[in-house]
């Protein structure tokens, strides 16, 4: 699996995605799936999604991708 292209769609985002905005940019839901299986990825709550980079994506960017 080629992790580099989907950690691309999340640098775009800040680290921070949801669901949908993962498959608007033509990925299935299923990959998403098997990137947190493999340890990239981490589920915030339901629909959005954290990239685990070896820094934690700040609170304050995650807050305002929760509540914008």
């Amino acid at each position: 699996m080629d992790v580099e292209k989907y950690k691309k769609v999340f640098d775009t985002h800040n680290g921070i995605i949801k669901l949908v905005e993962f498959t608007e940019a033509g990925f299935h839901n299923t990959i998403l799936y098997s990137l947190m299986d493999e340890g990239y990825v981490n589920k915030i709550k339901t629909g959005y999604y954290e990239w685990l980079y070896d820094t934690p994506v700040a609170e304050a960017i995650i807050i305002s991708k929760l509540f914008p």
